[in-house]
């Protein structure tokens, strides 16, 4: 995953670790500057441990490329349902009232 500086003439920046196999979707960013994605690992596919990739919910810190898990793949059925009900509920009413 790479940050661009929104300043002319900058230059994409590695906030990730290219020495893994993860892949990471519905990135963003919180008000302390971390950054909240969902992680999928793709490692125990490839040595054949897992039928399919384990997804997790990460912070990722953008200057030290530490990376936090925030849910396991236990609860995140869950949170995902949790998340996509917020996410419909909020743009409907904003489209009601705006």
């Amino acid at each position: 995953m790479y940050c661009h500086k929104a300043e002319v003439g900058s230059v994409p920046l590695a906030i990730t670790t290219a020495n893994k196999k993860w892949r990471y979707a519905d990135a963003e960013m919180t008000n302390n500057g971390f950054i909240v994605c969902v992680r999928e690992d793709h490692e125990a596919l490839e040595r054949g441990d897992a039928h399919e990739a384990e997804n997790t919910i990460v912070s990722i810190n953008p200057e030290t490329q530490e990376q936090f898990v925030l849910v396991s793949k236990i609860l995140i059925s869950l949170f995902f349902n949790f998340i996509m009900i917020n996410y419909i509920f909020r743009k409907t009413m904003f489209m009601l009232f705006f």
